[in-house]
Order: structure tokens, then C-alpha cells, then sequence
């Protein structure tokens, strides 16, 4: 099985569709996922419904073909989506990352 490779890209220079991911994410990430993590992260506690709206956003599905129920996108997205998720709570990052 023949491995494909990406182009080389500028990674400064996002298309207008990455841009809306990660505004969208970074805006979703800074209202609802930032407040509190400093307390669930002392508390060793975790936050379902902070799963459950990022798969109600469609962050579960980015990189999944759209025949799938996904966004159809590449791993560029995800990148920038975990990133910006990663910024307001890393733990909440890094648990969609072991999904995706």
C-alpha cells in the first residue's frame, strides 16, 4: 500500500475554509471550553458535555469523508482545530485527539 504525502504548503497562508475552522473553533473554545479549566484540571475532573457539544459542532468529524457523517476535510483542519482547543484546555484537546 502506497503511502500518500501531502504537498508542501505555507502554513501562515490558510484558505479561506481553514480560517472559518479556526475562527469558529478558537470562538467555541474561548466561550465555553476555557472557563472552568483551571478548576477541572485541580479537580482531576472531566467535562462529558464539553465532548458532547464538540461533537454536536461537527470537531469529532473533520477529518472523516462527508459518506462517514464527517466534515470531509484533511489533517491541516484538525490541526488547527486542536490548537485552538489545546489553547483554552489542553486535556480537552488532547481527549478529541485520541478520538480523532
Amino acid at each position: 500500500m502506497a503511502v500518500e504525502t501531502a504537498p508542501a504548503r505555507d502554513p501562515f497562508a490558510l484558505s479561506e475554509e481553514e480560517r472559518g475552522v479556526r475562527d469558529t473553533v478558537r470562538d467555541w473554545a474561548q466561550k465555553e471550553v476555557a472557563p472552568g479549566a483551571a478548576e477541572r484540571d485541580d479537580e482531576e475532573r472531566y467535562d462529558r458535555s464539553l465532548f458532547e457539544r464538540a461533537g454536536e459542532l461537527g470537531l469529532t468529524g473533520i477529518p472523516y469523508p462527508e459518506e462517514y457523517g464527517g466534515a470531509g476535510m484533511d489533517s491541516f483542519a484538525w490541526a488547527l482545530a486542536a490548537e485552538e482547543i489545546g489553547a483554552a484546555d489542553m486535556g480537552m484537546a488532547v481527549s478529541l485527539s485520541v478520538h480523532v
